[in-house]
């Protein structure tokens, strides 16, 4: 496997802790092949042996951007209900009525607003707050997302106009409180309404349950999400980011 000139080549768009990630990930998956690259029912055999959801996610991670990269044109896809790790994790999953809980038990309308936001785009905090107000555009939010990379995170129209109104005399960052700030207010809502297990990355859970419930498809809500092993699915949906504000509106 060419190990070393795959993280040569995306140096730029790696943090150091996720190059090593990787970098260990495919050395596991190199002493399990046969050949000199991988097969692709070899890399579902080597995910299969995974303990653990949250080490079959990191190497699963690791496994498609190397693919990507190495077959650009031979996409590797996972069929739904492909792994079942031997190891059961709580997962973070939550309801939106209790999203929606939270949100109301905050006393500050500022705070509010801003889990609002991170309900309505899905998005991590980080995300959210490196938001200004030339980001915002007809289809959605421009943000830098996990990864390094650039993409718009969709919107309802309404939503988007409201968050204009907010940022519109700000000349730098919309939301200007710290990170540590929403978090530990979450935390403490979470303990208020007698769910103390919350934490910020609920809100993305919940977003994804919400965007099913409401029938959008599979496709759909992970560009929604911005799950990337499913981005090459999406360019052959023909859906526009505009065709996916009207979804997300409830519109035909």
């Amino acid at each position: 496997m060419q190990i070393l000139q795959f993280l040569e080549a995306k140096k730029e768009f790696l943090g150091d802790t996720t190059r090593r990630s990787y970098q260990n990930s495919l050395d596991l998956l190199n002493r399990f092949i046969k050949g000199l690259e991988p097969t692709k029912e070899e890399v579902i055999a080597w995910l299969k042996t995974m303990q653990s959801p949250a080490t079959l996610q990191v190497r699963k991670s690791a496994v498609l951007r190397y693919w990507d990269w190495r077959f650009p044109s031979d996409p590797l896809v996972f069929p739904r209900d492909t792994f079942t790790p031997s190891k059961q994790e709580v997962l973070k999953v939550t309801t939106v009525p209790i999203i929606r809980s939270l949100i109301a038990a905050a006393d500050n309308p500022d705070d509010k607003f801003f889990m609002e936001c991170l309900f309505t785009l899905g998005c991590r905090i980080r995300e959210l707050l490196a938001v200004k107000y030339s980001d915002i555009i007809d289809t959605g939010i421009v943000m830098w997302v996990k990864g390094r990379k650039q993409r718009v995170v969709p919107a309802p129209a309404a939503f988007l106009t409201m968050l204009k109104a907010r940022g519109a005399d700000k000349e730098g960052r919309i939301f200007t409180k710290s990170y540590d700030h929403y978090y530990n207010l979450i935390k403490r809502l979470g303990e208020q309404i007698g769910h103390p297990e919350l934490s910020p990355h609920y809100f993305r859970h919940a977003y994804t349950i919400d965007l099913l419930n409401r029938g959008l498809s599979d496709t759909d809500v992970a560009h929604a999400r911005g799950d990337k092993n499913l981005n090459m699915l999406f360019r052959y949906t023909g859906l526009t980011e505009k065709g996916l504000q009207d979804k997300l509106e409830g519109k035909p």
